[in-house]
């Protein structure tokens, strides 16, 4: 989350992420269900490498 405000600030998918980075945590906290309520990181890499255009993905 440290790389994406500085080269992301207006990306509308990047607003999202970060939003629920900064809001998800404590909602978890509140309902005890997770060991580790922080975001996954893959839903931050993802949004940086879609706003940068790599928007097709292959499993």
């Amino acid at each position: 989350m440290e790389f994406g405000p500085d080269t992301c600030r207006g990306d509308p998918i990047f607003q999202i992420v970060a939003k629920i980075h900064r809001i998800v945590p404590d909602v978890l906290r509140e309902q005890g269900k997770a060991k580790n309520p922080w975001p996954d990181v893959d839903a931050v890499s993802d949004a940086s490498l879609c706003h940068y255009g790599m928007k097709e993905y292959y499993l």
